[in-house]
């Protein structure tokens, strides 16, 4: 028979297991939340009735933002 000294390390080692797993979990969800809401696009409309369009992508350390001004498209990457 087991010993109950190695039932509580199995069962602690196991708890130890899940811990570790929902935290590399939380943090898979934490970057698929920050990418998700960094690529986005928002359409502005100001009083002279001039739809602006804007979209933002992360692309790892590297950020693009393009948008639009009626006829004209205009594209800039920051880093």
């Amino acid at each position: 028979m087991l010993n109950p000294e190695n039932k509580r390390s199995k069962k602690a080692r196991i708890l130890s297991g899940l811990l570790i797993l929902a935290k590399v979990l939380a943090c898979i969800l934490m970057v698929e939340l920050v990418v998700g809401a960094a690529n986005t696009t928002a359409i502005m409309q100001d009083r002279k009735d001039e739809i602006t369009r804007f979209q933002i992508r992360v692309f790892g350390s590297q950020i693009e933002v393009n948008f639009s001004e009626k006829k004209t498209d205009k594209s800039k990457t920051i880093q």
